[in-house]
């Protein structure tokens, strides 16, 4: 019995250690897919540049809202994707991005001449906090952002408010009430002739 009590008590300072010191993050990027990540803190981390060793980035790109990682002593760590660093994907080949509602900044740059980027879309209910020029010279760029949200993107990026639009699905969702408002009206002003 007092061997179990001790062992007891050595798992309950264990553990109270573990929840007061949780495993300090890597100070090296991380890569998860094709996206490299920098840790920012103990749970956050931001998508950053790849440098001239990598490949840039291409194609159409999925921002993960988080993920976990196992570092090289097999301990685990559970990641939030807040930010996209700064010039991380300036001058990339990238044709389209999907931004979690988990991003809270984009930093200076970050999208900056990728010439064949045609649209960005956000699934923030929040914009996020935008650096400088993060979509300057990305003329054939439209940002799509939620129905609901449109002008709070467009207030709070207004030097990109001309390119803000609503997603697909919110674009066909508001058609499509817009078409049933006018059949409702159709149908009351029937019934207002009829009388």
């Amino acid at each position: 019995k007092k061997k179990l009590t001790i062992l007891f008590a050595a798992l309950t300072l264990c553990a109270g250690l573990w929840a007061d010191n949780p495993p300090i993050p890597p100070t090296e990027p991380i890569t998860f897919g094709d996206l490299l990540f920098q840790a920012d803190g103990n749970e956050t981390v931001i998508l950053v540049e790849k440098k001239d060793t990598d490949p840039l980035y291409s194609g159409d790109i999925v921002v993960p809202e988080g993920f976990e990682f196992k570092d090289s002593q097999e301990r685990l760590y559970t990641f939030r994707v807040t930010g996209i660093g700064a010039n991380a994907f300036k001058g990339c080949s990238i044709t389209s991005v999907t931004l979690p509602a988990s991003i809270k900044s984009i930093g200076d740059n970050a999208f900056a001449n990728c010439e064949q980027l045609t649209f960005v879309t956000c699934l923030g209910t929040e914009p996020a906090t935008l650096g400088t020029e993060v979509f300057a010279g990305d003329d054939a760029l439209t940002i799509y952002v939620p129905i609901w949200t449109k002008d709070a993107y467009k207030k709070k990026w207004s030097e990109y408010e001309d390119i803000i639009s609503l997603t697909e699905f919110d674009q066909k969702k508001e058609t499509a009430l817009y078409q049933i408002s006018v059949a409702r009206q159709g149908i009351l002003n029937t019934e207002i002739n009829a009388m």
